[in-house]
């Protein structure tokens, strides 16, 4: 169970822009952002969707229980540490979950602010444009 997040350049033209302007350094930018400034994003989003069971031990939402990987060029993979694995079960309903349809809550978190990773990016691609520039 885990997250991906592609960049899907077809649906953001602005990001594409910036992309053309800055040809050699654009993939090094997202990739990078990707890591520091996208997960965070993601992370928060995600866990704000994962449901606390009534259980007495430490509870994912609560914990920084998300780990990001970059590792492949220009996606982020967020996964639940080790600790956290058993998110699995309510997330793709199997297992105690599997008369519970599936939550996802993994993907929902992600779709509900790719808008705003989007953003983010365009905001460190125009200013490595504007450093090439030597704008502000």
């Amino acid at each position: 169970m885990c997250a991906n997040y592609n960049v899907d350049f077809s649906n953001f033209d602005s990001l594409q822009n910036n992309i053309k302007q800055l040809p050699d350094v654009a993939e090094t930018v997202i990739n990078r952002d990707l890591g520091k400034k996208i997960f965070p994003i993601f992370e928060k989003s995600i866990l704000g969707l994962i449901p606390i069971s009534d259980r007495d031990k430490q509870h994912a939402a609560l914990y920084k229980s998300l780990s990001a990987n970059t590792k492949e060029n220009l996606t982020l993979t967020i996964k639940p540490k080790a600790q956290y694995a058993y998110l699995v079960f309510p997330d793709l309903g199997i297992g105690t979950s599997k008369r519970k349809s599936p939550l996802n809550f993994m993907d929902h978190g992600v779709d509900k602010k790719s808008e705003q990773a989007v953003e983010v990016l365009n905001e460190s691609l125009i200013e490595e444009i504007n450093k090439k520039l030597g704008g502000n």
